[in-house]
């Protein structure tokens, strides 16, 4: 008796695992989280400088996707996704600080996949994002306090496997570059103004578990 339960519970088990595979075209909707690395080339115009910044920091979001199987071993999904992060660089004169943060990043990207087994596919990723960043100087190279978003492009590349009964488990790691954005303060003395240009990256590894409605 103990050895049928044993079978019936295993028997179970690779059932699950059977359901949640890369067979059936459909919709599915995945949380992530991760750590990432925030770049950032700055400049400003008045006294001239140049800085090249990072800080590390980390992202945790969401995202919900069409997946469709164009032959048996390649497949292509349409995913739609939102990060939070909090990630921020700082130059110090004190006491003043210039703070450069990334608020959240939300976009559209294609992921190609090739399917090695019915249950584990590999990836890559390309498209479209919009960040939302903040600068803040009090008194480095002037006075600025602006919130703003700029597009960019995102590329990267993963893998995912089954769970069961239709969960999946997703690891990423992505880099996205944003457009060079140029925003106008008010200069130190004797300067009227300052024009602070900052040019922003993002390279992230991310977690995720997602759920196919099959």
């Amino acid at each position: 008796m103990r050895y049928k339960v044993l079978a019936l519970l295993a028997s179970m088990m690779f059932a699950g695992v059977a359901q949640a595979a890369h067979t059936d075209n459909g919709f599915y909707l995945g949380v992530d989280a991760g750590a990432a690395n925030l770049m950032d080339k700055e400049s400003h115009s008045v006294a001239p400088e140049s800085h090249q910044l990072a800080a590390a920091g980390s992202v945790f979001g969401a995202y919900l996707g069409y997946d469709y199987g164009i032959t048996n071993t390649f497949r292509l999904a349409l995913e739609a996704f939102l990060d939070a992060t909090w990630m921020q660089t700082s130059i110090q004169h004190a006491p003043n600080t210039y703070n450069m943060n990334q608020l959240y990043n939300m976009g559209i990207r294609l992921l190609p996949a090739y399917v090695f087994t019915a249950e584990t596919t590999g990836h890559f990723i390309v498209g479209y994002t919009n960040g939302r960043f903040k600068i803040k100087d009090n008194g480095v190279y002037g006075m600025v306090n602006s919130t703003y978003n700029t597009c960019g492009l995102q590329f990267g590349f993963g893998a995912d496997t089954a769970l069961i009964n239709n969960f999946f488990v997703r690891l990423d790691a992505l880099y996205d570059i944003y457009n060079s954005d140029t925003k106008t303060g008010t200069g130190l003395a004797p300067a009227a103004s300052q024009f602070y240009t900052n040019r922003f990256s993002q390279l992230a590894g991310e977690l995720s578990v997602y759920y196919k409605f099959a």
